[in-house]
């Protein structure tokens, strides 16, 4: 999609204009910019209950609602229900004025001003710029989770009518129904299909916008992100965005979260709750096209006396210029986070150096991360005015390049590769468009199935007990090896507990984990983790063509039922050990047994053709074979 540029914004459908300035009555300041864009913020409490102070009650553009019947816009639920009484943070001030061709109206909740809210608006644009300060994170939990958690988002309804060309994923306009307990915000079609708000979120390192348009294309609506210091989760984290009913189109613009607080005391376990910073961002009406608002393009709003505000001139930035180790077009993201603030950025068009402007001067932890897999970590000191270089990283932490006798999937923080991963990101894992609805991919044979053939996901009650098949030539045999799992995500303390012929190790420890139910919505991030199970040598088969089996059971202290079992979400899996030959391959299934007491079916594998392989059909069929005497 096209983007427009500010001049356009200035410019675009003025049809019908009134002054600019700001008038006030008992209940209402009506903010005019002077380019058809008029509302009117709540400045006095009604005694209403679902009314709020400082809440947007009137949205017009060339005179028409855009609000959704008797809907409001703000903050959460509503700016005097931001924090609990306890904090004695009820009370909510707001106040207007006018200056240089500006108007801005500011909000201050509770006497000891917990939180502060700015709506600006310049003369002749179609533009609400916000900014939003706390030094108290809202403590009032918000039913929008399933889990108990805070968290601080300005939230805004429009009419159904407006806004018809939205986000296919999350529009669930005449569903039918949930998909049950615990999964309520998962909605069903007729057609067997699945919606959620979850659907149509990206990760916060992949957008600076987003919005909808009205059917022609002709009128859009963007939140746009500016400074963003404060926010939680890091590059990968998804917050809801939009949701379409038939009652009104719902966009939310997060500020911070502690949904998926973890079982340790902390909220988010890669992350922290961060308070004392602004957040800016704007809500712009287009002719349609994405706007050409960029960060820097909000730093204006220095001017602003912004609470809080830190200027350009104090910030500092970093640049990281070489890459040791650094796989070829492999995007790779740097975060760097302390309790204050974090940041992040990626190589240019997967190669080149990684800039991150205006970072507040401080001491930051560096993770740099290949895809979603962190592999180098360090530290940095930034200070204020300055370029701060962090010259090379070398990714010692890659397990890539750890000596591996075979692999199933890549080493790379996401599950992509594997069977029906790339759909669970845009729908609920028992949606019809899956490919394979039960999840069940069959037994795996080494050096015959790649890692489509792999379910990215294991439930406990859905596709327990995958089976691996495959030989140990006896230089291999004759040594104590390691078998490595890596997690994106466990859910109900979830994790791997392998059975290797008929051996069966102790189950590895819970890994750290958000409580999200990250499979079912539209992710697979959680706690990158890394499974090791030590495997001593008298437990291989004794042979080079006797098969070795291992099956991997879902372990966890916790049940459920379906996709609301216990499950964990897969990285890769290999077996470690460093090859006695350069020249060996990796040991695989040897494709000559004889095809005894075969069974029915087996995993498909196809050639280019499309035609089932006789050597896999035969080895497949020798291998269950022999586990089935």
């Amino acid at each position: 999609m096209k983007k427009t540029s500010m001049l356009c914004l200035l410019v675009a459908a003025v049809a019908v204009q009134g002054d600019f300035g700001v008038t006030e009555t008992d209940e209402f300041y009506t903010i005019d910019s002077e380019a058809g864009l008029v509302f009117d913020v709540r400045r006095l409490d009604n005694g209403s209950s679902v009314l709020s102070v400082g809440a947007i009650s009137s949205l017009k553009l060339d005179r028409e609602e855009y609000l959704a019947s008797g809907e409001e816009a703000h903050l959460n639920s509503g700016f005097d229900r931001l924090y609990t009484a306890a904090l004695g943070a009820t009370d909510v001030n707001v106040t207007a004025s006018e200056a240089n061709d500006a108007i801005t109206v500011e909000i201050h909740v509770g006497a000891a001003a917990y939180l502060t809210h700015y709506y600006i608006v310049r003369k002749g644009e179609r533009t609400i710029y916000m900014a939003t300060y706390y030094t108290q994170t809202p403590d009032i939990v918000d039913a929008w989770f399933r889990y108990d958690a805070v968290r601080c988002s300005f939230n805004i309804r429009f009419a159904p009518d407006k806004l018809t060309n939205v986000p296919k994923h999350s529009d669930i306009r005449g569903f039918n129904g949930t998909m049950g307990t615990n999964q309520a915000d998962i909605y069903t079609l007729e057609n067997g299909e699945t919606r959620s708000t979850w659907f149509a979120t990206k990760r916060s390192r992949d957008w600076k916008e987003f919005g909808a348009t009205n059917e022609a294309e002709t009128l859009g609506v963007y939140f746009v992100r500016g400074k963003h210091d404060g926010d939680t989760g890091g590059p990968f984290y998804k917050a809801p965005q939009q949701l379409t009913r038939d009652e009104y189109h719902e966009m939310t613009f997060y500020l911070s979260t502690a949904a998926g607080m973890s079982d340790v005391a902390g909220g988010w376990p890669m992350d922290v709750l961060r308070t004392h910073n602004v957040f800016t961002y704007a809500l712009s009406f287009t002719s349609g096209s994405i706007p050409e608002i960029e960060e820097e393009t909000l730093h204006f709003l220095e001017d602003f006396g912004i609470r809080g505000y830190v200027p350009e001139a104090e910030r500092g930035q970093v640049k990281l210029t070489e890459f040791e180790m650094q796989m070829q077009d492999v995007r790779y993201t740097t975060w760097m986070y302390n309790d204050q603030a974090n940041y992040f950025g990626s190589n240019q068009n997967n190669k080149g150096y990684v800039r991150i402007p205006s970072v507040l001067p401080g001491e930051y932890t560096v993770i740099i991360y290949k895809l979603e897999l962190g592999v180098y970590r360090t530290t940095i000191t930034v200070k204020g005015g300055a370029n701060n270089g962090l010259l090379t990283f070398k990714a010692e932490d890659d397990p890539t390049y750890t000596p591996h006798l075979w692999r199933i999937g890549e080493w790379d923080g996401q599950p992509l590769e594997f069977l029906n991963a790339k759909e669970m990101l845009t729908m609920h894992p028992a949606d019809v468009r899956i490919p394979q609805r039960n999840w069940y991919s069959g037994d795996y044979f080494i050096g015959v199935h790649s890692a489509k053939d792999f379910a990215a996901v294991y439930w406990q009650d859905i596709n327990d007990h995958p089976a691996i098949f495959f030989t140990l030539k006896e230089a291999y045999r004759t040594q104590d090896l390691t078998l490595r799992i890596g997690l994106t995500a466990a859910f109900e303390g979830a994790r791997p507990q392998i059975t290797l012929n008929g051996w069966t190790p102790s189950a590895p420890a819970k890994t750290l984990q958000p409580k999200g139910r990250q499979a079912i919505l539209g992710t697979y991030r959680g706690v990158n983790a890394v499974i090791e199970v030590p495997i001593p040598k008298e437990n291989w088969a004794q042979s080079d063509t006797l098969p070795n089996k291992i099956t991997i059971k879902v372990a966890s202290g916790s049940s459920g039922e379906g996709f609301m079992s216990p499950h964990f979400i897969v990285d890769c899996i290999d077996l470690l050990g460093t090859p006695i030959e350069e020249t060996s391959v990796p040991p695989t299934i040897a494709p000559t047994f004889s095809p005894t007491n075969a069974p029915a079916t087996i995993a498909p594998v196809r050639d280019a053709a499309g035609t089932l392989s006789a050597p896999v059909l035969l080895c497949a069929a020798a291998v269950l074979a022999h586990f089935a005497m």
